[in-house]
Order: structure tokens, then sequence, then C-alpha cells
């Protein structure tokens, strides 16, 4: 797993005013000894911006996030076997979290 980030800080009057970047790369694995299926090997592209202020009481602080912007989808967990029953096999896999977008505003008290 590796991750790379780029952080841009710039003030404005009395607003500081930041934009970030990153990407995080999760290298692939398998959900177990013999191999039997791939999970993970997948990158993620995530990005922000943010404007908080020292000035003010309260000193708040407003962030936009973007997560996976590339809406990489892969398996990061994986079960095999087979029914009690009827011996069918299946599989169930747990997914990375999709795109998101998220707006925090966070006041100190």
């Amino acid at each position: 797993q590796y991750t790379g980030n780029i952080q841009y800080l710039v003030p404005i009057g009395f607003v500081m005013a930041g934009a970030n970047t990153n990407y995080t790369y999760i290298g692939q694995g398998y959900n177990d000894l013999s191999h039997d299926v791939v999970i993970n090997g997948y990158g993620t592209l995530n990005a922000g911006l943010t404007l908080n202020t020292a000035g003010l009481k309260l000193n708040p602080k407003l962030a936009l996030n973007f997560t996976n912007l590339l809406n990489v989808t892969r398996p990061n967990a994986a079960a095999t076997g087979k029914a009690i029953v009827t011996q069918e096999p299946y599989g169930l896999y747990t997914l990375n979290p999709p795109r998101a977008v998220s707006l925090r505003l966070s006041l100190d008290f």
C-alpha cells in the first residue's frame, strides 16, 4: 500500500484557503492460501477544498471532500464456500466505498 499527497494553502485576507489531493493504492491480495479469489489491487483518487479563519469567534472551518473520484470498485474481502443443504457453491464479497462527496463545518468551543 502506498499514498501520495499534494496540499496547497494560500491566505486570502483573513481566510486560509486550501486544496488537497491524494492517491492511495492498495496492492492485490487473495482471500485464502490457495489464491482462489483476488481481492484489492486498486487505487483511489481523493480531493478536497478547505476554508478556515483563525480571526473569527469559534474558529469556523469548512471542508468539501471528494473521495474515490474515479469510482473504482473492487472486492476488499471475500469468502467462498458451499451451502450446507444444497452444496451449491457461493461467493460473498465486500467492496471498497464508492464515490462520495462530503461537506463539513466545524467550530471550536
